[in-house]
């Protein structure tokens, strides 16, 4: 009696793997019933309609094409002022020389007084 023969051991085995299965198929649907529990409470007037209807795609494509308008009106705005920088930098190098000139010939002035 105290020996188990093979056939109760793999009885035992596909009983155990069953009760797992059991066990997992439960948590599941617990969790999914739970779910669709929360849905209903806090979004009741969600239809799923975004998930299973067909996209229209002549408004995805008039966003895209008005943000790419926006993106290449901002590219334009930024090269315009790459060049206001460039320019104020060539007034203020302008600028910086003149003082550094008008620094030297005080200098001189002062050296030959």
């Amino acid at each position: 009696m105290s020996k188990i023969n093979n056939e109760t051991k793999t009885a035992m085995a596909y009983l155990f793997i069953a009760l797992i299965a059991i066990a997992i198929t439960g948590l599941i649907s617990v969790l999914w019933v739970n779910g669709i529990d929360h849905m209903k409470e806090n979004h009741p007037n969600y239809k799923g309609e975004d998930l299973f209807s067909d996209i229209d795609t002549t408004s995805i494509k008039s966003d895209i094409d008005s943000l790419s308008k926006i993106i290449k009106s901002q590219k334009q705005d930024i090269i315009d002022l790459r060049n206001q920088i460039d320019i104020l930098e060539d007034e203020l190098n302008a600028k910086e020389d003149e003082i550094s000139y008008l620094g030297h010939k005080l200098t001189d002035k002062k050296n030959n007084e």
